[in-house]
């Protein structure tokens, strides 16, 4: 269950589209779980319904399903067969520079919008044949300005980033299927009407342009976090050297960066 949730999958629904594809999975669990040995007997899955392909509904049934059937049956193996529709993805972007008093914060400070329409996307449905499909549009609004703080350094460069998604997260796991553990399904995403990520960075060159001091901070509203400072050593034309730290966290299965949070690292280039 806890790989499942880490991929982005719903555990318990995963053994209910085994059951749905596979007859002999369906039949399997009919019989071993949600069918009383006599009348009054208790099952394992008490409210199964396999007339509409529900059979597992949480993720004490999901342990003991896997358990048995791999217990009486042995490993299983299967094939994963990827499949990559075409999309078409209508889009619109539009910039507005703000124009005021010269050194004041809304002198020439950039505005942009993006927007993205994708009709009848698909997304993994874990692991089903037939995919989840629906319609699917992204936000993205972003400031971005040349500020100079001091008269002594070069003008400092800043951005910020709003981005929300109405069906998948950042890395484009559908939310329905987000917020599961070792002891529950998944608690969706779409309750709060999307997926939605900030972003801050700014760069911040030395006086004799040699060094360059950088930072970025990416929220994901649904619970993770990515920090990198950097820096940035150019002694002359023919060199350049980076270095940066990346630091991450999150706080459950829900989160797009949970995957990959273990990855903090330091980079030298």
């Amino acid at each position: 269950m806890v790989g499942a949730a880490m991929s982005g999958l719903d555990g318990v629904e995963t053994l209910n589209v085994l059951a749905r594809d596979f007859p002999f999975v369906g039949e399997f669990f009919t019989n071993f779980f949600a069918t009383p040995v006599f009348p009054g007997a208790p099952v394992v899955m008490p409210n199964a319904d396999p007339a509409n392909g529900v059979w597992v509904t949480n993720a004490e049934e999901a342990a003991v399903a896997i358990d048995t059937f791999l217990s009486l049956l042995g490993d299983v193996g299967a094939d994963f067969i990827p499949t990559y529709p075409s999309e078409n993805i209508f889009g619109f972007a539009a910039t507005y520079v703000f124009f005021s008093e010269p050194d004041t914060w809304l002198d020439q400070l950039v505005f942009r919008f993006e927007t993205t329409y994708t009709p009848n996307k698909k997304w993994t449905n874990n692991g089903a044949k037939k995919p989840i499909e629906e319609d699917e549009y992204v936000w993205v609004f972003g400031l971005e300005k040349y500020h100079r703080l001091s008269q002594n350094f070069p003008a400092t460069y800043f951005s910020f980033q709003w981005m929300h998604k109405s069906e998948s997260d950042f890395v484009g796991h559908h939310l329905s299927t987000l917020g599961g553990d070792i002891d529950k399904g998944p608690s969706g995403g779409e309750e709060d009407g999307g997926w939605d990520a900030v972003a801050f960075a700014f760069t911040q060159p030395s006086p004799t342009l040699k060094w360059r001091f950088g930072f970025s901070f990416l929220y994901d509203f649904n619970g993770s976090w990515l920090s990198q400072p950097s820096v940035t050593y150019k002694p002359n034309s023919e060199w350049t050297v980076d270095m940066f730290v990346t630091v991450m966290d999150s706080k459950d299965y829900a989160a797009a960066l949970t995957p990959i949070d273990w990855t903090d690292e330091v980079t030298l280039r």
